[in-house]
């Protein structure tokens, strides 16, 4: 019996100690892991917790105002180095966080106002007001006398009553077509049209510019629009007019004007599919999958259009963001000897001898 016991116990210490083994080994193991794992986790808690310690984000509220100090709708703040753009509400205020580390220089900027750049460093802490100089450099004093003529009214562009295509971008993207003027008529503006069709967002604010046109690049040039023109269409399939004629905006020779889709203003950012859609002037870009707001008309015309597009973002098309770019013009296979082109349109009065 008690030899039996003895060689039973013996066995039974032996497993015992072979499972404590085992077990030992895979604790340490498993303690190791843990040990690991914890170390790279309190090495990312430190990378971070380091990074906002020596991170320098901070808040930028403030108004920008013009020398009336008079707020400033809708005026917008760019960092400069990192090509990011924020945008005062309709009384000129304005309210962001921006990490100074990657952000030296603000440049602020609005229609009809001279920009300002200004060091992130020097702004103050609390409310910050930015006093913007109105230009004046386009906006001579212009008048028609009916002296010895008559005051006639023409237009200039593509104003046809209904759409064949469309052209969507999306926000911060704009689009620019060349309006010709005969020099000799010394015309005053007196109002730009864009064609809105029924498709996207209709209702969509949007900006509506005027460039004169640059002699070195041939492309939109300085802007003459002394304030900013937000307008926007109701059901779509419309003409949406904006008027000039209390601007007296003197044009000597042909003009841009350009529709951009506005970010802010109200806009929503919800992307709209792109489904079965034609479209043109909108960029061959494979990236592209939506867009936003609302569907510029095209249509068909006589006579090659000169259009340029620019974009907020780079594309394979144009890798230098926020600069005007010429399109290839487009031309119909069967509608021979015509062009596509944005619809697009100004009035403007001059004076017949």
């Amino acid at each position: 019996m008690w030899p039996f016991l003895v060689g039973t116990l013996t066995v039974l210490a032996k497993h015992v100690s072979a499972f404590g083994i085992f077990f030992g080994m895979f604790t340490q193991k498993l303690f190791s892991g843990m040990l690991k794992y914890i170390k790279y986790v309190m090495i990312l808690l430190l990378m971070s917790t380091t990074k906002n310690l020596f991170s320098k984000v901070r808040s930028f509220s403030g108004k920008v105002t013009d020398i009336n100090k008079k707020g400033i709708a809708y005026a917008s703040l760019k960092a400069v180095e990192r090509n990011e753009v924020f945008y005062c509400d309709g009384s000129g205020k304005f309210n962001f966080r921006a990490d100074t580390d990657s952000i030296d220089l603000l440049s602020v900027t609005s229609q009809g106002f001279e920009a300002k750049e200004l060091e992130t460093e020097s702004l103050s802490k609390d409310s910050i007001i930015i006093e913007l100089d109105r230009s004046s450099r386009h906006l001579k004093e212009a008048s028609i006398k009916a002296d010895g003529g008559k005051i006639k009214v023409d237009r200039a562009g593509n104003d046809k009553s209904s759409h064949s295509a469309g052209c969507f971008l999306t926000y911060k993207d704009e689009i620019a077509v060349y309006l010709k003027i005969e020099q000799e008529k010394n015309a005053v503006l007196k109002s730009i049209a864009a064609y809105i069709t029924k498709d996207g967002l209709p209702a969509t604010k949007f900006l509506m510019h005027v460039y004169i046109k640059d002699s070195a690049t041939g492309g939109p040039g300085e802007e003459i629009t002394d304030s900013l023109l937000v307008v926007h269409g109701r059901k779509g399939n419309e003409w949406i007019t904006a008027d000039l004629s209390e601007r007296i905006l003197q044009v000597k020779d042909g003009i841009f004007v350009s529709v951009e889709w506005a970010s802010g203003y109200g806009n929503d950012y919800f992307p709209i599919p792109l489904k079965n859609a034609t479209n043109y002037y909108s960029g061959n870009d494979s990236l592209r999958e939506v867009f936003n707001g609302q569907v510029v008309g095209l249509n068909w015309q006589s006579g090659q259009p000169q259009v340029y597009r620019r974009y907020a973002r780079d594309i394979y098309e144009n890798n230098n963001s926020g600069k005007w770019f010429l399109t290839k013009p487009l031309r119909g296979g069967h509608k021979l000897g015509l062009w596509i082109c944005p619809m697009i349109y100004c009035t403007y009065t001059y004076l017949e001898r």
